[in-house]
């Protein structure tokens, strides 16, 4: 019962659901009923000694490792614990109440007096109270936004649609630090995402890619998007996401991804190419073929530029040069490759005449941002956001 009463709040404050601590509970209970009581004897014949101190102290240690022994080979069955989404104030209400209400006298003498239809109603009425606390608090609902995620040094957008789908855009990553096991799981699992509809990658760099790889093996993940050059690493990519075949989809310019009935995203940039010249760009610098997606989501518009620098730029800008629309312009700007000196040019700033910048940025040896992309910015009175000074969220419902 006691385990019991802890499932809600550990779900709801760790995420996680041990089915394992049912079974270790009753070998654990047994082995402890003897091990505290010869503990507390041992103190006191610790200053006696001899042969009953030794075996004593012998037996009590084989105890607590087949305690140790016990709990490790449960541990380690798949199915032992199992990751849940953070359930909601109203589940949390009336798991406890009902709890409450079982373990009281009044359920008891209920049930010895055969009043089932008062035990009926008392539920009922806790049922009805939880189906309101959504009104009340309304941060308990799911709401579509777009946020900006704290990966440290990388990129990350994740994108949920009124629907309820969601979608990340890069995903950061460490070679010595699990992002999408310690940053991007628990997010997502604390924000009731339960699997990702769409993945994008804009390239295969570390700090956009590894956070995705890693969530791939951890969550369900139903289709990866990267750019179609990545067909010569596609091996790697399925090896080291554990995706099949189906779930990966190749872009490029022209594509068009319907996400919900106001989201979708055009890839904009780079174009397709020849099986030569993929292998070209992936020996030379991956950022500058990063996927340049824009997102539109109901009234506000996204321009996603990956680890874009001066030389993509150009090519962007002599690409969509001659055409009717503006097809740069958007309401926000991602800034390319985390606020290097060497990304958004002042010419790239004065055709996407973004109102909001976002630099996703962490602790870093390379200067990033650089004062030079901050004063461009504050000189056309763009509002800068950075994951570095808090979080960054948009919200156009």
């Amino acid at each position: 019962v006691i385990q019991l009463g802890f499932v809600p709040a550990t779900a709801y404050l760790f995420n996680h659901f041990s089915i394992a601590a049912f079974f270790l509970n009753i070998p654990v209970i047994i082995l402890a009923g003897y091990i505290i009581p010869l503990g507390i004897l041992l103190i006191f014949l610790s200053y006696v000694g001899g042969f009953l101190f030794d075996f004593l102290a012998f037996f009590t240690e084989l105890l607590l490792q087949i305690m140790i022994y016990i709990n490790t080979l449960i541990g380690q069955l798949a199915f032992s614990s199992i990751n849940v989404i953070s359930p909601s104030f109203s589940v949390l209400f009336l798991s406890y109440t009902i709890l409450f209400f079982l373990s009281s006298e009044v359920f008891w003498i209920s049930v010895r007096r055969r009043s089932y239809r008062r035990i009926i109603r008392v539920i009922l009425f806790f049922i009805v109270i939880a189906t309101f606390i959504p009104l009340i608090m309304y941060e308990d609902l799911v709401k579509p936004d777009i946020v900006f995620v704290d990966v440290g040094q990388g990129d990350c957008m994740h994108i949920r649609t009124p629907s309820g789908k969601n979608v990340l855009i890069d995903g950061g990553g460490k070679t010595d630090y699990d992002v999408g096991k310690n940053i991007l799981m628990p997010y997502l699992l604390k924000n009731k995402v339960p699997k990702i509809d769409l993945a994008l990658v804009t390239h295969l760099h570390d700090d956009h890619y590894r956070g995705i790889a890693s969530l791939c093996n951890l969550m369900t993940v139903e289709k990866l998007g990267i750019y179609e050059a990545n067909r010569l690493k596609q091996d790697d990519i399925l090896q080291e996401t554990g995706l099949d075949l189906d779930n990966l989809v190749y872009l490029n310019k022209g594509d068009r991804i319907k996400v919900d009935d106001d989201v979708w995203i055009d890839v904009i940039y780079p174009p397709s190419y020849s099986k030569e010249e993929y292998k070209e760009i992936l020996n030379e610098d991956e950022n500058e073929y990063s996927l340049i997606m824009k997102v539109y989501f109901k009234d506000i518009s996204i321009l996603n530029t990956g680890d874009l620098g001066f030389e993509g730029e150009e090519k962007i800008i002599e690409m969509y040069y001659d055409y009717k629309d503006n097809i740069l312009k958007a309401d926000i700007l991602k800034v390319g490759h985390h606020g290097s000196r060497y990304s958004t040019s002042d010419i790239f700033l004065d055709i996407v005449k973004p109102k909001v910048a976002v630099i996703q940025v962490g602790n870093n040896n390379f200067g990033h941002p650089h004062t030079d992309v901050i004063d461009k910015l504050e000189k056309r009175d763009i509002m800068v956001f950075r994951n570095d000074l808090g979080r960054c969220n948009f919200n156009a419902y």
